[in-house]
Formats: C-alpha cells, structure tokens, sequence
C-alpha cells in the first residue's frame, strides 16, 4: 500500500485495485546500441553512457553508464518528471563490480532529483549504493544490501510540498520503509530525475513515472448496452472529489482507457457534445461527455463480449493543473432484436410488457414496476459476478404497478458490503434489469 500524506487530501493507492497513470515509461527499445539515449535522456558530468544489448532485463537493450573511479566524475542522465504531483519512480538497476579507490566517489548508482539538467546543485540525492553493498535512502536510512552484478525492481514514492517531504521504498516488491523530512529550499522546483554511475559501471531499465489518479465518481448512461441498438452515442457522467474541479478537465484528453481492468489501445476518445451541470443533484457539478456508441460496441464485440456480461468501463483524463483522474463504472450487456435497453425490455409490437424502476431512499432502494399484462414474475437481486444475492418476488402477479423494497441484505437478513449489485425482473421470456450502487 502506497499512502500519499500531502495535499488537499489523503489518497492511498492499493497496486490491487488504484489506478496510475504513466507520466512516462522508457524500456530503452527503441535507441540504436552504442549510442546516448537522446533526446529524451540528457547528459552531464561524464558522458560515458549508452545503450547495449550485452546485458539487458526485460528486452534486448539496457541503458550502461560508468563513473569514474577515484574522482568526483560521475555520469549523469537527466529526463524532465512532468508532474508536480507525488509521484513513484520505478526503474531497474544493475550495479558493477569494480573495485572502488578510497578517494573520489564511494557510490556506485544513485538516483538524484534536480532542478535543471546538469549536474550543478540544488539537487538532493534520494537513493544510493554504497561499495560496501548497502542501500540508503535519501535521509540516510539503511534499506537493506545488494549484490553486484544483479538486477533489482525498486520503486520510490516521493511527495512533497514547501515544508515537508514523504518517501517510501520497495526492493523486488518488498516494503523497506519510509522517511518523513524537511523539504530543502529548492524541494519544489527539483522538475529532473537523474540516473546516475558515481563509481563503476551501472546499468539501468524499464525506467517509469507514475502519478496516482485523483478518484472520479463515473456513470455511464444507458446502464445496459445493447449490442444491437443503432444510437450514435453513449453518456458519461464526471463527477471529481473535493479540492477539484470538473471545469479544469482537459476535455481532448477524456477517454475511454481501460475495459474491465485491461488497458485499451488506442483510448476511444470522447466525442460530440458536453456540458457542466449537476446531473445526479447531489450539488456536485458533474462533467457530461459522450463517446461513439457504435465504435464502443465493435470494440467490445471485438473483446468477445455478448449479453448477459457486465462490463467495467474505466475513463481517464487530465486536468490543467497537472493530474489526472480516473475512474470506473459496470455496466450491463443485452443483446436483443428491438434494440431497447435501459430499464425497460418491449414486445415485438412496440407495447411494453413490463417496467422496472429503482429509487434509492437512505440506505434502501424502492424497487417500482409494472406488468401490461398479468403473469409470472420473479425480481432477483445479483451482486457483479452473477451470484444471486435474493429473490424479492417469485409469484403471479396482476397487470398493474406494484412495488417492494430492499434493504440491502441478502436472503439471511446480513447487511451486504457497498459496490454494485444488479435488480432483474423476468417476465415470461422478457427481462429488465436496473443497476444499484450501495454506497454504506
């Protein structure tokens, strides 16, 4: 768990469940071997650094630096961060052998923050490995030993503000601690990471940025998607927690990035027209943006979705000030012939068999609905998986408007956990389903 301790507010980041965004990522790929990784890593100190296939990680290629030894001479690759929020830096490291003189550098690889790219101060050095084989981080804290000539995973989380400066520190996906610290003069303006080699040779990969995303509430409309209605678009609502604001959302850059937890490339792109308005009148402006029905509907075909499934749909956008939100919804996949969806399934003659409506009041909801004509009905409550959660009516029932209500618990009287749950009324062949967002 990675907790973000400054700010307007307290967000933590479960790697499970959160969502970052990638300021930048670099595998090191697509540079030639032999060569500096320019234009996006910039040098200083010495310039002894390129790229080699001879040793590499996660592809063919890993980026070598070398410092050198028995002198204050050591190289450095500089790359701008991006972002003023907290943010994690996540890369993989290879430390050389060399044996390292008493004078000089006595670090191999560092990892430094600066404010410009050069090696000249202020900069503060945040993680460093000693000839001795340890590991500190930026206030001196010992975070454990390596060895050389071995790649290791590490992740650095670092926020900040005027005062005060958080940090905490991972080594092959396991915690080593955290350091609280006064924020030095220039803590604000450090806009450069710097890979370096201080003594030896060092080799670096699959070197990222990641911001977490601030937590939109997301609402798609239709809460079921026929996958053979022919209307141009989907609605989506935005609503952003306190301290921001949807009237800074960046609206070229709201998209549709991810479909059940699985990165979607390219994004699908809002489209057509949007507005500000507080849509759910809850006195929180909402963001109202739409996205091309039909291309949302060829991908999701393409994915091999087919009705009955439920879809989690997650947009991601950026704001003016440099963050991004991100945030979720599940939605219902129907496949019917007359193309309606929503709450209410029709007959082949347009007439409307049966209706359902739900209403949320306290922690219950009032589930309305009516029958055109009398028949056998059931009403059966399913959490996201499909498990049926209770059966609220299982009997004949007349042509006329009848309701019942659910408290939010399941057939043995136990109070179910918030999240989403799904209402389905089937009559005869005929089913509407309505979705319902616990929030206690």
């Amino acid at each position: 768990m990675k907790r973000y301790k400054y700010g307007v507010v307290v967000l933590v980041l479960v790697a499970a469940v959160g969502t970052t965004v990638a300021n930048w990522t670099d595998d090191f790929e697509s540079y030639p071997a032999g060569q500096w990784p320019s234009p996006d890593w910039i040098s200083s100190g010495n310039s002894d650094g390129y790229i080699v296939t001879d040793v590499k990680h996660g592809g063919e290629k890993s980026f070598r630096m070398y410092g050198v030894l028995g002198a204050y001479w050591g190289a450095l690759a500089h790359r701008y961060i991006g972002t003023d929020a907290a943010y994690t830096i996540d890369f993989w490291i290879r430390n050389g052998d060399e044996p390292i003189p008493p004078s000089g550098h006595q670090y191999r690889g560092s990892i430094d923050l600066h404010t410009q790219a050069n090696w000249v101060p202020p900069a503060a050095r945040i993680m460093d490995w000693d000839k001795y084989g340890q590991v500190h981080g930026r206030g001196g804290t010992l975070l454990g030993s390596y060895n050389t000539l071995t790649w290791y995973h590490v992740e650095v989380l670092y926020e900040r503000n005027a005062t005060a400066v958080h940090m905490e520190y991972w080594i092959d996906g396991v915690y080593k601690g955290e350091e609280n610290l006064a924020a030095s003069s220039s803590e604000l303006d450090f806009d450069y990471i710097a890979l370096t080699a201080q003594a030896g040779t060092v080799w670096y990969d699959d070197v990222s940025v990641t911001t977490p995303a601030v937590d939109a509430t997301v609402d798609f409309d239709p809460d079921m998607l026929n996958l053979k209605s022919r209307g141009s678009w989907v609605t989506c609502y935005v609503e952003l927690p306190c301290g921001y604001s949807v009237r800074d959302v960046e609206l070229a850059t709201v998209a549709i990035s991810q479909i059940n937890g699985q990165p979607l490339v390219p994004p699908l792109y809002r489209e057509g027209p949007t507005g500000i308005g507080d849509y759910d009148h809850d006195e929180i402006p909402d963001l109202m943006v739409k996205f091309d029905r039909q291309e949302l509907i060829a991908i999701l075909g393409g994915m091999g979705i087919k009705g009955g499934d439920h879809v989690e749909l997650t947009v991601i956008g950026n704001l003016i000030a440099g963050r991004t939100f991100a945030g979720s919804d599940l939605i219902g996949i129907v496949e019917t012939g007359d193309g309606q969806e929503g709450d209410v399934v029709g007959l082949p003659n347009g007439k409307r068999r049966a209706s359902l409506e739900v209403v949320p009041f306290g922690n219950a909801f009032r589930l309305s609905y009516t029958l055109a004509t009398g028949g056998y009905a059931r009403l059966d409550i399913h959490d996201v998986n499909g498990r049926l959660i209770r059966t609220l009516v299982d009997a004949q029932q007349t042509s006329d408007r009848h309701a019942v209500t659910w408290s939010g618990t399941d057939a043995s009287g136990r109070k179910l956990p918030r999240g989403a749950y799904f209402a389905t009324m089937r009559v005869g062949e005929f089913t509407a389903t309505r979705k319902m967002v616990k929030s206690e």
